[in-house]
This record gives structure tokens, sequence and C-alpha cells, in this order.
């Protein structure tokens, strides 16, 4: 126990370096509003393609629904960690780029505070900038053309700190509070190369806001089947932003002849009410099927430089997951294992050129159980999940993105509350 508290605590404090560094992404859509928007679901979920509103945490934590926390067993003790990495490659008119990011994704851990009431902290990513795009364009009311390099890196991140209670026995309602963070930057060098002159133009918005989000479940069962239907609400928010401009010529080490300096608090930058249902079945151990629903309202979200291109975004997903045996501890090691499976289609708040960009991916998980050492334990396993998909098209000069990403959990149960008895 104590030397997963100390690699815990590691954790964590890797965590923070690398999520704070905000660049798991390599898009360049992720130039558009407060960046490309992460999605949730820790470990078992995006092996089913993260579907589970519906879902309580068992041996395992669900952050779709703040309710979900309920489910925690009384003597358990839970703290997950993820790792991902994302192969993308890019194509625009017949060329392509290849991309690779990778990190530590989230933190998280939970437990059970008293009969009816359960909580869990953790630190996330909510988005990533990431982006690196080249321009040439032609200076007004002459023939010579400049060249733009628009580079983007940072990102908002949420620590969380989430509340679940019991009203009946089928009955959970939970809130999230967090607190987001982090910088988006965007930096422009503009060249011409006849004058021999080049620009940074460098936009840096420093953000922090309380942020809150609500959920709800509801379960009942029939015969020996398990239903459950969970619902998710958060509502518009503008996040604090402290925007710095600056504007530089190239000096001998760099851009530092600074030849224009601006900063003033904004709120311009904000994230839209957004609503989540979702249903699930489980019997047993045998299967579990999970059918999800969000929406955002980006509609009426306005940025300055973007008033035209947001629209309504919705998500649909499907999962499933399955055992072809009976867990049992005399079974061999693979037929304890958990096989998952999730579709996942989602049309974003992006609408380019008419066209609104959508993404539609495959996974594949699978769960595998740790050892079992001295029923301490029990429940806890490293997930692994496998996903394939694709984002946005070639048409009308635009980029599509074919990914692979390969997310790994470790999901630790310990047993911390047993009194001990002598005889």
């Amino acid at each position: 126990m104590v030397k997963h508290k100390i690699l815990f605590l590691f954790l964590l404090f890797s965590t923070i370096c690398f999520i704070s560094k905000g660049q798991n992404t390599t898009s360049p859509y992720s130039i558009f509003g407060p960046g490309e928007i992460q999605a949730k679901g820790f470990g078992k979920l995006k092996g089913m393609g993260s579907a589970g509103l519906a879902l309580k945490s068992k041996y395992y934590l669900n952050n779709l629904n703040p309710a979900s926390y309920t489910g925690i067993d009384s003597l358990h003790y839970i703290y997950t960690a993820g790792v991902e990495g994302k192969f993308s490659l890019f194509e625009q008119q017949n060329k392509t780029k290849s991309d690779v990011a990778a990190n530590i994704k989230y933190l998280a851990l939970g437990f059970r505070v008293d009969k009816w009431w359960f909580t869990s902290i953790g630190l996330i990513p909510f988005t990533n900038v990431g982006f690196e795009i080249i321009t040439q364009n032609y200076i007004e009311g002459s023939s010579e053309r400049y060249i733009s390099q628009h580079t983007g890196s940072g990102g908002i991140n949420q620590v969380y700190w989430a509340n679940a209670f019991k009203l009946t026995k089928n009955l959970s309602v939970g809130i999230n509070s967090s607190y987001m963070f982090g910088s988006v930057i965007h930096d422009e060098i503009v060249s011409q190369p006849v004058l021999n002159s080049t620009y940074l133009v460098s936009r840096k918005d420093y953000l922090n806001s309380l942020y809150f989000d609500y959920g709800l479940q509801y379960s009942f069962k029939v015969k020996n089947i398990d239903y459950s239907l969970g619902l998710v609400y958060s509502q518009k928010q503008s996040l604090n932003s402290r925007n710095v401009v600056t504007v530089a010529s190239e000096g001998n080490s760099g851009y530092n002849n600074i030849l224009a300096n601006d900063e003033k608090k904004l709120d311009y930058i904000e994230v839209p009410n957004t609503f989540g249902a979702g249903v699930a079945i489980q019997n047993g151990f045998k299967y579990t099927l999970a059918i999800d629903y969000h929406y955002q309202n980006w509609a009426n979200v306005r940025y300055p430089t973007q008033a035209d291109n947001f629209v309504d975004a919705h998500n649909f997903v499907i999962g499933a997951e399955f055992r072809p045996w009976a867990p049992s501890v005399t079974n061999k090691g693979f037929k304890n294992w958990v096989f998952r499976a999730g579709l996942n289609y989602n049309s974003s708040y992006l609408e380019i050129g008419n066209r609104l960009l959508d993404e539609k991916s495959i996974s594949l998980g699978v769960g595998i159980p740790l050892k079992n050492e001295k029923a301490r334990n029990v429940g806890s396993a490293i997930n692994v999940a496998l996903e394939f998909g694709t984002k946005g098209t070639t048409q009308n000069n635009q980029v599509r993105e074919d990914f692979f990403r390969l997310h790994m959990n470790f999901s630790i149960n310990e047993i911390w509350f047993q009194k001990r008895q002598y005889f």
C-alpha cells in the first residue's frame, strides 16, 4: 500500500508537469476556438468508445458522469492513471504529412466518504492546442509575396473535485467542481524575403476560471438484467483571460527587438452549454452495453476573430464489454480478461467552407486483471485501448486526418478501510 501511495504522488507530479505543457495534439484544426476538445473517459471506457454516462464506478472510475461515483465499494480506494500516444497522417491536395504526439493523459482517485457520500479528485485535459501552418499571401497593391508561419501550443486543463450523493437505492446525483487553467499561445512569423524583414506577432492567453457540471443516474433491475439511465449538464462559461500581444523584429538572438506590447484582461474565450444522456444494460459479468448522446451549444458562442465558424456539436457513441468466460481464480490468465469495443461519431463545433468537420472512429480494448495480492487489490487492472479514426475531408482544399491512438490505463484498487480482527 505504501509503494502505491509513493507511485501515486510521483505520477501526480509528473502529470502536472506534462499536462500543463498541453502539447498533446498536432491537428491544424486546434487553431480554432479554445483548441481541440479532449474526450472524457478513463481506462475501461476508452475501449468502449468513451461510452458510459449511465455506468457506475465500481472497480474503476467513471468521470463521464459525477453521479457515477456512488458505485464505489465501501472498502475501496481507487486511483487511476493514463498515458496516450497518437499517430496522425494529414492529407491535403495529395500531399501528406505524419506526426506523433504522446503524453501522460490524466490522474485521478476516488473513494467513499460515507454510506451516502462519495468523492473523486483528479487532473485532466480539457483542450489541447498544437499546430503549424505556413501560408503565402500577396502584399496589397503589389506583386510581392510575404510568408506567414502560424504555430500554436498550450491548452486548458482541469483540476476537479467531484462529489456524488446517493439519494435512494436507485437514484444518485453528482456535482463536479473544477478549476480550469492553462495558456493558449498563437505565434505568427511574417517574413518578406525581398525586403529581408521578419516579424513575430505573439498572442498569449493565460486562462483560469471555476467550472461546474452536474450529473444524475437512475438504475433498476428486471429479472437478471440491470438497467440504468444517466444525464449530465454544464452551463456556458466565460474564462478569465490575461491577454498579452507582442510584436517584435528579429535581432541577434531571436525576436528580442520589441516593437509593441499590449496586455489586457478579457473574457472572450468561452465554453458552451452542454447536455448528455445515456442508457446502459448489464447482465452480470457476461456483458455490458452502453449508448450515449452529447450535445454542445457552440452556435451561441462568439469569438472575435472566428464569429462564423461555430455550429452546435453532436456526439453519438455505442460501446460494449463482454467476458467469454466466467471470472475465477482457477482460470488461466487470459480467461479472466475483459474485452471491449466501441463506435463513435462526432460532428464537431467547426464548419469550414460550408462543410461540417466530423470525426468517425472505432475502438477496441482489453482489461487485464493484476495479480491479486492477498485480496487487497481486487479489481485492479491494466486497460489497453486502440482507436482508429478519420477526421475532416480533403474536399475544398481542406485537411483530412487519419489517426491511430493507443491508450493505456492503470487502475489500482486498494482496501484501506478494513478493520483488523484478532482471535
